[in-house]
C-alpha cells in the first residue's frame, strides 16, 4: 500500500504530463504566472530586508 503523499505526487506527475501533452499553452501560462509570483515574492523580501 502506498502512502497518501506518494500517491498524490504520482497523480500530480501524471496530470502534469497529460497537460503538457494536451495543452502546452496552458502549461506555459501557469509557468509564467508561477515565475511572476516567485519573482514578486523574492523582490518584496529583498526590499523588506534592506
Amino acid at each position: 500500500m502506498m502512502r497518501p503523499r506518494t500517491f498524490l505526487v504520482a497523480l500530480s506527475a501524471v496530470a502534469v504530463g497529460y497537460l503538457v501533452l494536451t495543452a502546452p499553452e496552458l502549461v506555459g501560462f501557469a509557468l509564467m504566472v508561477f515565475g511572476a509570483v516567485a519573482l514578486w515574492r523574492s523582490s518584496r523580501r529583498w526590499a523588506v530586508r534592506r
